[in-house]
């Protein structure tokens, strides 16, 4: 699909541009997803600690909702990947290996962390007002 993302009901009627004869089925579809991810079971202490972070930061109004739990899980084991290739690389800075596992888990986290919005390039372009310059107090004339 080519050209711009579709705007969310949220932003649409953050904007006063939705219309119950447009976007009515689109409101009806993305009220289903919902609420937060649930923290699935068997994460290590790195990964839930960053789960966590993550979860709270954004909150209940935040762009994450219950279907991305999957894709917060990946970000969330790759941050502990990264933490742990850092660690072992600290111990033994010499090791080339280590280096390049420290660097490839790195790019898998900011890959997987862009997705997510978690710095502030990424989060621009997730964020209802990315970009944009606040509204005016000039009406617009009513159509007819």
């Amino acid at each position: 699909m080519r050209g711009r993302p579709r705007k969310s009901v949220a932003d649409l009627k953050l904007h006063g541009n939705f219309r119950e004869d447009r976007h009515g089925d689109r409101e009806e579809f993305e009220s289903e997803f919902g609420g937060l991810p649930e923290k699935p079971e068997g994460m290590d202490s790195d990964e839930e600690q960053h789960w966590d972070y993550i979860v709270s930061a954004y909150g209940e109004a935040g762009p994450i909702t219950a279907i991305d739990g999957p894709a917060l899980l990946a970000c969330c084991q790759n941050w502990a990947l990264w933490q742990r290739a850092l660690k072992a690389y600290k111990n033994d800075i010499g090791d080339k290996d280590l280096r390049i596992a420290v660097t490839s888990h790195y790019k898998d986290w900011d890959r997987a962390a862009a997705k997510l919005g978690l710095n502030p390039r990424d989060r621009r372009s997730i964020a209802p007002n990315a970009g944009k310059k606040p509204k005016t107090g000039v009406k617009r004339r009513e159509r007819a």
